[in-house]
């Protein structure tokens, strides 16, 4: 339709270099519209560009290597914050850091290589076979959606990501999970694309058409189980929940100070006490929030006392209890029979002196609480930030029981990023969660990386259509609700640089019974059934290239695009 426009892709040195820089900006739109930038209206319309790189590059070859680059950058500029990470944290100096952000970046950049190889091999089939190629709008999302759905990651990540605050467009993620926004979000740059460059009209305003039925669909299912779910809140008996922010700096030092880590302790107490007298019926902690090793007996003992009474520093002596309400906190629990097994990194229940409940979190941080092959090279525990090291996972999901109002509620504890994690949270369907509770450190990351855990959570709720609460060291402190509004948020301190003592947010969750929608019922069956799709495409690329082999004239060498 524009041939001046698929020239800059496709003849002399100085328009490669400007594909490239289409590559860039495509990859640029992306970052703009997630969090923490959040210009979300430029995720409809970021596919667009990246489709016309795969789809009108000389070869096969360079339409990898044009989607590679996008993804790279959509990586590099999401991630920025790795490098603040390692700088202050490791002894990695800032050139190093920066590699390291380009490698991770380049790495996980291989999911839009793959992506890009996989549009146009479905193209290229499609119109060999069928004598036209399929639309845009239905190869983008399904390819998309498939390497989503199987792609290997460091850090979880999905590009639903930049519609977490538009609240009507996420509410698919009941039916289909987060994967679901992705297909919207690649069906409407599909469509565009196939406006833009389809000449004859019916292949032009079908998938457009089709497009628009598929969004209006999907924005009318929204909006109708909002409504259906503020019914559902204004019936559903409520908890007033109680959220500390406790504000601690990550400081390795510091951590083996028993006077600090006494005085710290005595300050969240305090703020629980605050939030009891307010109306707190239950109180969180963050992840870190008690800084002392506990015994996995379940015991009831000193250190029992030492989360809800005042500690004497020196003494040995407690004085009255600070707060009487019932206590979600995280703490590192051990048994000092077991010397050669790493603690668990555990979130408990605990009620007057009586432990209702222990998780020890399943998946770890790669590198932080897990360091691949540091049995073997010792070195990477120094070059490592501060902390990084090897802990035990746990294998099972629980629910807490907690008893208001007459009647016993599932709290399903997440710790750090398992709220993340949709194939997780799906394992506490069966639960029935009534509250989703997540403790987190997200300490380390900077100012960014809160609000994109944030807006990766939101899908969690939206999922099993159950409140969450996020108890976050320096924020963001949060409540979302069942249809995935964000009720309340704190700021986000750094107090290495700002000290900030700890604080505390009083929230009202409603208490729905959750896990009974499709997606927590069946998992991510239109993931796997775009995987199938994809994965029939390839199984047809050879029968297509022999076809071509037995067409080509005696003599001449097929035309094999790399």
């Amino acid at each position: 339709m524009f041939p001046w426009v698929d020239a800059i892709a496709t003849r002399g040195r100085r328009p490669t270099l400007i594909a490239l820089a289409v590559a860039l900006a495509a990859g640029a739109l992306w970052v703009l519209a997630a969090p923490p930038l959040d210009l979300w209206p430029l995720a409809w319309l970021a596919p667009a560009p990246l489709l016309w790189l795969i789809d009108r590059a000389p070869s096969n070859k360079r339409a990898r290597r044009y989607a590679w680059l996008a993804g790279t950058a959509i990586t590099a500029g999401g991630f920025h914050w790795i490098t603040e990470l390692l700088a202050r944290y490791s002894s990695f100096p800032g050139v190093l850091s920066w590699l390291v952000l380009l490698a991770f970046a380049a790495f996980q950049g291989l999911q839009f290589w793959a992506f890009g190889w996989a549009v146009r091999r479905l193209r290229q089939i499609s119109r060999e076979r069928l004598g036209a190629p399929l639309p845009m709008a239905l190869v983008a999302p399904v390819t998309m959606v498939c390497f989503e759905t199987v792609w290997p990651l460091i850090f979880p990540f999905n590009l639903a990501i930049t519609q977490a605050w538009v609240t009507p467009v996420i509410q698919i993620a009941e039916l289909v999970g987060p994967v679901g926004v992705t297909a919207l979000l690649f069906t409407a740059g599909g469509a565009l694309y196939d406006l833009l460059t389809e000449v004859e009209p019916r292949r032009r305003l079908i998938p457009v058409g089709a497009s628009a039925l598929v969004i209006a669909a999907s924005l009318v299912y929204g909006f109708v189980r909002i409504h259906q779910l503020d019914n559902a809140r204004a019936q559903t008996p409520t908890l007033e929940v109680g959220l500390v922010q406790t504000n601690v700096p990550f400081d390795g030092e510091a951590a083996h100070d028993d006077a600090a880590e006494v005085a710290r302790l005595r300050a969240t107490q305090d703020v629980t006490a605050r939030l009891q007298a307010d109306g707190a019926k239950l109180v969180v902690w963050p992840e870190s929030g008690f800084p002392f090793l506990m015994e996995r007996g379940m015991v009831p003992g000193p250190a029992d006392r030492i989360v809800r009474h005042h500690p004497w520093a020196g003494t040995g002596l407690e004085a009255e209890p600070a707060f009487s309400v019932p206590l979600i906190f995280s703490a590192l629990t051990g048994d000092p029979r077991e010397r050669d097994r790493p603690p668990y990194n555990s979130a408990l229940l605990e009620g007057g002196h009586d432990y209702l409940g222990r998780y020890d979190k399943n998946y770890l941080v790669m590198f932080s609480e897990h360091i691949p092959g540091a049995d073997t090279f010792t070195w990477l525990a120094h070059a490592l930030p501060r902390g990084s090291g090897n802990l035990s996972a746990g294998h099972e999901v629980v629910a807490f029981p907690f008893d208001a109002d007459g009647a016993t509620w599932n709290l399903v504890p997440l710790i750090c990023f398992e709220d993340t994690l949709p194939a997780f949270t799906r394992r506490a369907a069966g639960l029935h969660p009534n509250l989703l509770v997540n403790v987190t450190n997200d300490t380390w990351f900077g100012a960014s990386e809160p609000w994109q855990h944030l807006a990766l959570a939101v899908f969690r709720s939206v999922e099993l259509r159950t409140d969450m609460v996020r108890a976050v060291n320096t924020g963001v402190t949060s409540h979302i609700d069942a249809a995935g509004r964000v009720l309340s948020t704190s700021h986000v301190i750094d107090p290495a640089h700002d000290p900030h003592p700890p604080e505390g947010h009083l929230v009202t969750v409603a208490l729905l019974d959750g896990g009974h929608g499709l997606f927590a019922c069946t998992g991510n069956v239109f993931g796997f059934l775009c995987v199938i799709a994809i994965g029939l495409g390839w199984l047809a690329w050879p029968r297509v290239r022999r076809g071509r082999r037995k067409k080509a004239a005696p003599g001449t060498k097929p035309g094999a695009d790399s």
